[in-house]
């Protein structure tokens, strides 16, 4: 389809919505552009300045049009095809479809030069407080010895990381043609760039055994990490079309790629270390805090970009009023085996993937709602307080754990922890042996360090941002909630006999869940999860379910930004046989309100969805607005809140194209090991049976608009919750839209 098919509205329109995305991002494109510049010469074609809201805005139809000419053609496309789909299945429809595409002549593709080995080291001021050191050096051609390097540079991130209180992350800066290697420390303060420099003169210090079992650790880690991206589905995409563009044969280069993995030898890997991540070939930037920056103002349009909103198909409102066509929503659960062993412990084992990854969790039904009031952040050390020293007896299941690339992830959410553990699936026996071992006690040296490291990064954690009286009128002053979610862990109020209580109250198998995720042998799992797990013992005591008591009101942050952040909260029924009304009228809600970006174009979107948790559920609607157009915006949401309340004949289109997408989502889970994973461990923090959406997308394809009506009368702006930060005048202007005032916080 030609671009010059596009109306000059439209173009405009969209112009706008990507300059407020620039805008929204505006530091973090600025920073990330001068860094590419630090790390690229001059005359590099990665070597650029970013985009900024006026850059975008100076670009006419007719220059995008023809850069859409002159780099859009099928010779400089990939085409993935990848899921349920067969070859014969496929190919009739790319008979029908491609031929439809005209081929044209587009430009070859411009020379990117390699960037050279060289020692140098710059210094770089960007906006904000953070001060951090970048250590980079050029990505080798050959995939063979990329694929190493990578491994190594994981390796030599995890080896300093316990030495320095700041983070440290690994990644890839550039583009693919001439990529580099990027380890990047944020500094804490008392931590200067030269210590980390000192950290990674010798890419693999110490003994040469310590060494060998941290790299078949990494060599693990980096076999998992290719197949998990071979699971999901747009990051398999992406990896197919990259060998593609390469010049490989994609099945080809994903199985050279895990030759490579499996058969480098560590003496290879520490030449390679040696020879390419050598300090003295390094491209060192020192960022050092520039203060805040500085925004363009921008001007307001004088009127609406677009009055008709966004397009929108033809649909019959006769669909609105009967129940959804198609097929039977598949249970992506089909094959789940649900076990309870005689001491409690729920065990949900998912073998639905044929990729050979794995993804298990141990889900304990607490979290940091589950603190006492004088304790915040009980719940946090408990989780971590088994991450300390470990004896000389622990050794035994430790090492061939680690060497088989195990690595505890610790997660604490307000209802849930999770103790999460990836892997390859013939190292099954070794990963279920770490997770039960490293968590069945804690002892009191363990807590004691825990201890020390949550004070320590309790020094350096910001206060917290929002008013008190927000997380109170979403859920209640009292609610656990409002403390769980909102409020700053105190750690100096913590002690150890406080976190031994904890734990053994509420970490006991029967208030556990054991998720086993991925492409498995269940007869192997079933008998480790039996021998492992079988003789632990503890009952946890009932846990309190208070009810949340969500309150108006109007509160404002003075903020002199050109981004003004809205946020609504609209109470909903705790109720599950309410869910799948809530689910079609959130989506409805996000519809109507995208119309501020395709309307008006003051913001790049406006998310709207439902916020379900145990004890609470709600609508939230979040939005970033120019502030000059911030008003309109306001108003138009309040409009189109207003509509959906109404309801009636003119929401049919509106409410069948939610319902259809409702249905997509609800079938949205694939076989990836991590995707099955975070579903199951997401209904065992509601309360749901793995099977719940299917029946619960069954209700949705029986829901009309008219049984809808009660669902949306519901959505009264009047019992919102609103949020305005923003400039003050613009903020007393939008709250007045509203036929609201606003408290402004201190």
């Amino acid at each position: 389809i030609p671009c010059t098919t596009i109306s000059d509205d439209t173009f405009r329109r969209e112009r706008e919505v990507v300059s407020e995305e620039v805008e929204q991002k505006h530091e973090s494109f600025a920073g990330v552009a001068a860094i590419d510049a630090a790390l690229y010469p001059d005359g590099h074609p990665y070597h650029r300045a970013s985009s900024t809201p006026a850059s975008i805005r100076a670009i006419t139809r007719d220059q995008a049009c023809a850069f859409a000419a002159r780099h859009y053609g099928l010779d400089h496309a990939v085409l993935v095809v990848s899921g349920h789909v067969t070859k014969d299945e496929l190919e009739p429809i790319l008979r029908d479809v491609l031929p439809g595409i005209p081929a044209r002549t587009v430009d070859p593709q411009p020379a990117v030069p390699p960037v050279l080995p060289h020692g140098q080291r710059t210094t770089l001021a960007l906006p904000g407080n953070d001060r951090a050191v970048l250590v980079a050096w050029p990505l080798p051609a050959d995939p063979h010895e990329r694929t190493i390097v990578l491994a190594v540079a994981r390796m030599m991130a995890d080896r300093i990381a316990p030495d320095i209180n700041g983070v440290v992350v690994p990644g890839v800066a550039g583009g693919a043609r001439a990529p580099q290697l990027v380890i990047a420390v944020l500094l804490r303060p008392g931590e200067t760039a030269n210590h980390v420099l000192d950290l990674l003169v010798q890419p693999f210090p110490g003994s040469a055994k310590v060494a060998a079992t941290e790299f078949e650790h990494e060599r693990q880690r980096a076999i998992h990490a290719l197949f998990t991206s071979f699971e999901d589905g747009l990051s398999r995409d992406a990896l197919l079309a990259g060998y593609v563009e390469a010049g490989g044969e994609a099945g080809a280069s994903l199985a050279d790629q895990i030759a490579t993995l499996n058969h480098v030898s560590f003496v290879e890997a520490v030449r390679v270390g040696q020879d390419t991540l050598a300090l003295q070939h390094a491209r060192i930037v020192d960022i050092v805090p520039a203060g805040s920056a500085q925004h363009t103002a921008i001007t307001a349009l004088a009127a609406p970009i677009h009055e008709a909103g966004q397009p929108r198909g033809e649909i019959d409102p006769a669909e609105a009023h009967q129940a959804a066509g198609g097929a039977e929503l598949p249970d992506p659960f089909a094959g789940a085996i649900t076990r309870r062993l005689p001491n409690g412990l729920t065990v949900e084992l998912l073998p639905l993937s044929s990729v050979p990854a794995v993804d298990i969790r141990l889900v304990f039904a607490a979290g940091s709602a589950d603190d006492p009031p004088d304790k915040p952040g009980l719940a946090d050390l408990a989780a971590h307080a088994t991450n300390g020293l470990r004896s000389l007896e622990d050794m035994s299941w430790w090492m061939p754990f680690f060497k088989a690339g195990g690595n505890m992830v610790t997660s604490v959410t307000a209802d849930h922890t999770t103790y999460e553990v990836t892997g390859i699936d013939m190292y099954l026996d070794h990963l279920l042996t770490g997770l039960a071992r490293d968590l069945r006690s804690a002892t009191p040296e363990q807590v004691d360090q825990a201890l020390v490291a949550l004070r320590r990064a309790t020094k350096r954690t910001d206060a917290p941002k929002l008013p008190t009286t927000w997380p109170s009128a979403l859920y209640g002053a009292d609610h656990p909630y409002a403390h769980a979610l909102f409020r700053a862990t105190d750690a100096f109020v913590l002690d150890g006999a406080s976190v031994i209580k904890f734990r053994e109250q509420h970490f006991a198998p029967s208030n556990a869940t054991l998720i086993v995720a991925g492409g498995f042998d269940v007869a192997v799992a079933n008998a480790w999860i039996d021998y492992l797990f079988g003789t632990w013992d503890g009952v946890a005591p009932p846990r309190p379910a208070p009810p949340a008591h969500a309150t108006p009101i109007a509160l404002a942050v003075a903020r002199d930004e050109p981004q003004v952040a809205l946020e609504i909260s609209l109470p909903a029924t705790l109720d599950e046989r309410a869910r799948p009304g809530q689910l079609v009228a959130a989506a409805m809600m996000k519809e109507l309100l995208d119309d501020v970006r395709h309307r008006l174009a003051a913001s790049y979107g406006v998310s709207a969805e439902l916020d379900a948790q145990r004890l609470a559920v709600r609508y939230a609607i979040e939005a970033s607005i120019d502030s000059a157009r911030a008003v309109e915006a306001t108003a138009l949401v309040r409009d189109q809140l207003a509509k959906l309340r109404a309801g009636g004949p003119e929401l049919a289109a509106t409410f069948v194209r939610a319902r259809a997408r409702v249905l997509l989502q609800l079938r949205a889970t694939t076989a990836a090991s991590r995707a099955l994973a975070e579903a199951a461990e997401r209904a065992v923090d509601l309360g749901h049976d793995l099977h719940a959406d299917v029946a619960t997308a069954r209700a949705v394809r029986a829901l009309t608009l008219d049984a809808l009506a009660p669902t949306l009368a519901a959505l009264d702006l009047g019992r919102g919750a609103i949020l305005v930060r923003g400039p003050r005048e613009v903020a007393t202007a939008m709250f007045a839209a509203l036929g609201r005032t606003p408290t402004f916080a201190p």
